[in-house]
């Protein structure tokens, strides 16, 4: 099995498993999205007709009427896509609650059948960390990929179309706009992947520290043991180690970002000139 064919039976278990745990809100969720979506796509339009109206009553006097009509047509679909954008991250923000506990429930269920004995080994261990990292992250996967197809998409549709029909060569400004940014994502994807390998131990040597002044027991013993100034350092150590690799990241990402933005926006300057 290739990569993009486990990519894609990755995504179709994630989109049958979390639009299983309440189907009606999950179907409601991404109609607000593609409302949106369809709002914001003919917005282009309707903008076109506010500036070509307001140009013609500017030159010729007349139109009057024309430029007051798409002008509230405008405001209403800007109130309409606040609307929806606002509906639909409301739900996305509660459903993400549920699909987290909903993961979570199904690791532990899994949990439950394995030996214990394979708990003495690090690599399983960090294996199941890494799953629950996994299980937080499942929920914003799908909506990045159930957002590129109901919001993104018919955008990027419709905006080659309308070039095209303005001129044809006008077609390769999206290539411009969205290749560097898609590059940028790949890019960024792949060094997240490397540190959530990287960090799956060291989340979890953070947790057992953090269990051994937390927990009743854990804390009867280092105080028998006078262990709390130690702790304390290899937390703190801990803690700075985790946020200096995800600063690593983070600025990795920020400049793929920046070069992808400025990319992007050349066909811009390119068309306004």
């Amino acid at each position: 099995m290739n990569k993009k064919d486990s990519n894609f039976r990755i995504f179709l278990k994630l989109l049958k498993e979390l639009s299983s745990i309440s189907p009606l809100e999950f179907c409601f969720m991404y109609f607000c999205f593609a409302v949106d979506g369809l709002i914001f796509t003919l917005l282009v339009g309707i903008k076109e007709r506010v500036f070509d109206s307001a140009l013609g009553f500017y030159v010729e006097h007349t139109g009057l009427a024309e430029t007051v009509f798409y002008i509230v047509v405008m405001f209403m679909f800007y109130v309409l896509n606040s609307v929806f954008n606002a509906l639909g991250n409301y739900c996305a923000e509660i459903y993400d609650i549920k699909a987290i506990r909903y993961m979570h429930g199904k690791i532990n269920e899994k949990s439950r059948g394995i030996p214990a004995v394979q708990y003495e080994d690090a690599v399983f261990l960090d294996k199941v960390e890494k799953s629950y990292s996994g299980a937080n992250a499942g929920m914003a996967y799908l909506n990045s990929v159930m957002d590129l197809v109901f919001m993104y998409s018919p955008f990027i549709v419709f905006m080659a179309i309308y070039l095209w029909s303005k001129k044809p060569s006008l077609v390769l400004i999206i290539l411009l706009i969205f290749v560097p940014t898609i590059y940028s994502q790949r890019v960024k994807k792949r060094e997240y992947r490397k540190l959530e390998d990287e960090l799956a131990p060291i989340r979890r040597r953070y947790k057992s520290l953090n269990q051994s002044i937390l927990s009743l027991s854990g804390w009867r013993e280092a105080k028998v043991c006078g262990a709390f100034g130690f702790l304390r350092s290899e937390i703190k150590a801990t803690v700075l180690l985790i946020q200096k690799m995800k600063n690593r990241v983070e600025r990795i990402g920020v400049l793929y970002d920046l070069s992808a933005c400025t990319v992007s926006r050349f066909p811009d300057r390119v068309v306004s000139d």
